[in-house]
């Protein structure tokens, strides 16, 4: 080959290599130029857009914004980031029309500030054109986010997060899904973020310390769940009855957990674990009593806003303490429960059957209780039924409680009790059977203070009597029945039954029947 013809070759390559480069160069600019003017023209009128700095590559279908600034007029709404990038833009899922592919969408320090209006000023979300295309992202990542909602009139948080943490993978949002499809599908997610709070109502508040969640395991970690005023505080702000709440809770554990539902959130998980909870409520029976009808479990399953189905729900390390104030400047005694264990087997409003709860605990740290309280979530008239058991109790544990709260001291130990109830939303009948040992009632009159002799007399007398009537074990019997006060939570239900039942295993025939 002559010197003049690789000479000509020299001179075309190098010819195709300027045209590549200037036809990338002018493509470079020319897709600079058109992110620029779509980001400055097209974007809707209540949303404004400023940023430090834009970054493309129209190879590799990248664009990335430098310290973001997004406001939303008619939301309330700010977003600051010090990077937005949007990495594999598919060109030619673009041209198709149908879907638009993206590499991925990373999010960098993002401090997000929304302010809620008030609901009867919310708009309806505007609906997706029915061209509208499907969008689908390989990976959407953002990293140390902060979010805060405040109340657009007070100003106060309503709730806030810090320290954001967001993985997912290929989420595929589809405007076109019907009212019984999700409104989008992903592959794996992972969640994590810490410092929440949370504005519970006008008297509480929730903090967790941490919160971690992903396809595999969900962590919630050093939970508060608080009343927002000192008792005395919350009394003066208050028409009705209101319980004043501490209540902290180690951590919550849920396996797999499945939370993305077709038509509304869901939580779906083999196993739920709560660790360490710790309950303190105080209740001021000094104000007017609140007269709202109380829901029982089976109603609550019912109509909660989201799919319930959690096969096995744990309760490890538990405590309540109660007090109840019925006299002004007295300090109130308290009722604990302790070392509370216990189980809730296939809970769901799903209709997927019966929902069993077991547990144990003492009380005051004495004795030994165990529970079984069974239901149909389906149930329309809300019908339980609950076998309670009781051993080695020494009632002068509670005493000053009682002494408080029912104008009565008691004295002498339950060694062995058993119960069953059986009810439903407006009444229930119980069988009883109880054997005890050196039982003393000693009632009081209105001041908690001076023993009313008659009634002690005549109650320790019925007593004493009804010793006599227990079968060859030493077990007296009573059958009992109870209207239930709607206004009151399940729980009271289950402690007048069993505060009958004892009033009829002792004083009553006390023979099986």
């Amino acid at each position: 080959m002559s010197s003049r013809t690789k000479s000509k070759k020299s001179i075309i390559f190098i010819w195709i290599i300027a045209c590549i480069v200037v036809v990338g160069i002018a493509a470079q600019l020319f897709f600079s130029y058109k992110v620029k003017s779509a980001l400055a023209e097209q974007l809707p009128e209540n949303i404004t857009l400023d940023y430090a700095d834009l970054s493309t590559n129209v190879f590799l279908g990248n664009i990335a914004l430098e310290n973001v600034e997004v406001n939303i007029t008619d939301g309330n709404t700010q977003v600051l980031a010090n990077k937005l990038a949007v990495n594999s833009i598919g060109y030619l899922s673009l041209l198709s029309g149908n879907t638009v592919e993206l590499g991925e969408i990373h999010l960098e320090e993002p401090k997000i500030v929304l302010k809620q209006q008030p609901s009867d000023t919310l708009k309806e979300p505007a609906s997706a054109p029915n061209n509208a295309p499907k969008l689908l992202i390989k990976k959407v990542k953002v990293d140390q986010g902060e979010l805060t909602i405040r109340n657009s009139i007070t100003d106060s948080v309503l709730l806030s997060a810090k320290a954001i943490d967001i993985n997912l993978s290929q989420l595929e949002l589809d405007p076109k899904s019907t009212s019984n499809q999700p409104p989008f599908t992903l592959e794996e997610y992972e969640f994590a973020a810490q410092d929440l709070y949370f504005d519970v109502s006008p008297y509480e508040f929730m903090r967790c310390k941490q919160v971690q969640l992903s396809n595999e395991l969900g962590a919630i970690e050093n939970i508060q769940f608080q009343s927002k005023y000192s008792p005395e505080k919350l009394a003066t702000l208050l028409s009705v009855q209101h319980d004043h709440f501490d209540v902290t809770v180690d951590k919550i554990q849920i396996t797999k957990p499945d939370i993305f539902g077709n038509t509304g959130p869901k939580l779906f998980t083999p196993l739920l674990e709560v660790q360490s909870p710790k309950i303190m409520v105080r209740r001021n029976t000094l104000l007017p009593p609140n007269t709202i009808i109380k829901k029982m479990p089976n109603q609550m399953l019912r109509e909660m806003p989201a799919e319930l189905k959690i096969d096995s729900l744990s309760v490890t390390d538990g405590e309540v303490n109660f007090y109840k104030k019925t006299m002004p400047d007295v300090e109130p005694h308290k009722m604990a429960l302790t070392s509370i264990n216990s189980q809730i087997k296939n809970l769901n409003n799903t209709g997927d059957g019966i929902v069993v709860v077991t547990g144990q605990h003492q009380v005051m740290g004495d004795g030994n209780f165990t529970l079984e309280y069974t239901f149909d979530p389906q149930s329309e008239d809300n019908s339980f039924l609950a076998k309670v058991s009781m051993s080695d109790f020494h009632t002068k544990k509670i005493s000053p409680f009682m002494r408080s709260t029912l104008d009565v001291e008691v004295d002498g130990t339950i060694q062995q009790m058993y119960y069953t109830i059986d009810g439903n939303e407006w009444t229930s009948r119980g069988e009883m059977k109880m054997k005890y040992d050196q039982f003393k009632f000693i009632a009081l009159k209105k001041d908690h203070l001076t023993v009313n002799k008659f009634k002690s007399g005549v109650a320790n007398l019925l007593t004493k009597k009804g010793d006599r009537k227990a079968d060859e074990d030493g077990f007296r019997h009573g059958q009992f029945e109870v209207d239930r006060d709607r206004t009151k939570w399940v729980l009271n239900y289950i402690w007048i039954n069993m505060r009958t039942g004892m009033f009829h295993t002792m004083v009553g025939r006390g023979k099986e029947k």
